[in-house]
């Protein structure tokens, strides 16, 4: 009956306790090192216990402790967080793993829920306001940062709107009784004069009408397609200004694909991101075929491997489809246009197209798909926050 009592209470103080999700990482860490330290098992977590090499008794009283470790790791965790261990055999492992991942994530929240706290804007309502900054200042204290009193009240009275019901208002400096130096009425100063900036909107309209004759700006004649739009007012326009207001017409849409697989390759690097994943890379590799719009991505650490992994796709899609890349199109990145990759593309007997300069348009495809990508990364990361 002993036994049995002990495992029914033990499995109640798994389940009263809070379980490791996306958003309890501190406050589960500390629970689980308490509860590891309690059973003397946090030596064999941290690492300091570490497998003796001899001893087939020690060996064999070591795994029992490691494996009551790993029970007391994944019995209080959700589905998610116990995927990242699943391939760990020890629990130091399983523990390293996990720092790895919600260290860093805690991190970014941190900045995340700063940022928060200091671009929330009073709306119109104390209490809400009040409310939304104390939840921001509880979140940021679950990441094991606090919020000094002395700045959220800062905070606070810096949101609030400049009226009479404000704290420590002076009377005589209220807008209410101060009078205008332009109109001379009260209740606004001579910078925001609703008369004084109506008057400069109409000047310069005038200025606008009038073009200059000096000897910087050229003067010619209205062509005759402008004087039939009904502009007969002036004879004469400034070229400069019509120059200085021309802008690129968009690129029309594309309606030509590949016939078949690997006839076109898009290629385009995305990157540095300012975070690494959790392998330390920074670049992204995206390649897509233009056919059947299957895409491959390569995470790499620095732009030096673009070379190794562009070999590695051209074996690799000729192995997977029995067809030989013949076109492959990127931007005119010096990871692209260097010597070594241009020697790859004539070695496998593969045409280089490159985009025209400062027209990203044309490689559109793999454009983008990086932006739809980063895009998805940030509504991520605002979800973890």
């Amino acid at each position: 009956m002993g036994p049995e009592l002990n495992i029914a209470a033990e499995s109640h103080n798994v389940v009263s306790m809070n379980k490791l999700n996306n958003n309890n990482w501190n406050v589960w860490k500390f629970q689980i090192k308490v509860i590891l330290m309690a059973k003397d098992l946090y030596d064999i977590v941290n690492g300091t216990d570490k497998q003796p090499i001899e001893g087939a008794e020690l060996i064999a009283k070591w795994k029992l402790r490691d494996a009551k470790a790993q029970e007391a790791l994944v019995t209080r965790m959700e589905e998610g967080p116990l995927a990242h261990i699943m391939q760990c055999p020890f629990a130091c492992e399983m523990w390293k793993k996990l720092e790895s991942i919600y260290d860093r994530q805690s991190v970014v929240s941190k900045h995340l829920l700063n940022e928060q706290f200091y671009n929330v804007k009073f709306d119109g309502d104390l209490n809400s306001f009040i409310t939304k900054v104390t939840n921001i200042c509880a979140k940021i204290k679950q990441q094991s940062d606090e919020v000094p009193e002395r700045m959220v009240m800062t905070k606070i009275l810096m949101s609030l709107p400049e009226s009479c019901e404000k704290k420590e208002h002076i009377k005589n400096q209220c807008k209410k009784n101060m009078e205008c130096f332009y109109c001379k009425k009260k209740g606004h100063l001579m910078k925001d004069c609703f008369h004084k900036k109506q008057k400069e909107r109409g000047e310069n309209k005038q200025q606008k009408k009038t073009c200059s004759t000096s000897s910087n700006f050229a003067l010619v004649t209205v062509s005759s397609d402008i004087e039939s739009q009904g502009n007969t007012e002036n004879s004469t326009f400034c070229s400069s200004c019509v120059q200085g207001k021309q802008h690129r017409e968009p690129f029309p849409a594309s309606e030509t694909r590949a016939k078949e697989v690997c006839a076109l390759i898009h290629i385009d690097l995305c990157g540095p991101m300012e975070v690494l994943s959790i392998r330390g890379s920074k670049y992204m590799l995206l390649l897509k075929d233009d056919h059947s719009k299957y895409r491959t991505v390569y995470f790499i650490k620095h732009k030096s491997e673009v070379y190794d992994k562009l070999n590695e796709f051209i074996v690799y899609a000729k192995t997977q489809t029995g067809k030989c890349i013949k076109v492959m199109r990127s931007d005119n990145g010096t990871e692209f246009t260097n010597q070594t990759v241009c020697d790859l593309f004539k070695r496998h007997g593969i045409q280089h197209q490159l985009t025209v300069v400062y027209a990203p348009q044309q490689n559109g495809r793999a454009e983008r798909e990086f932006y739809q990508f980063v895009t998805c990364l940030n509504d991520m990361g605002y979800n973890i926050s």
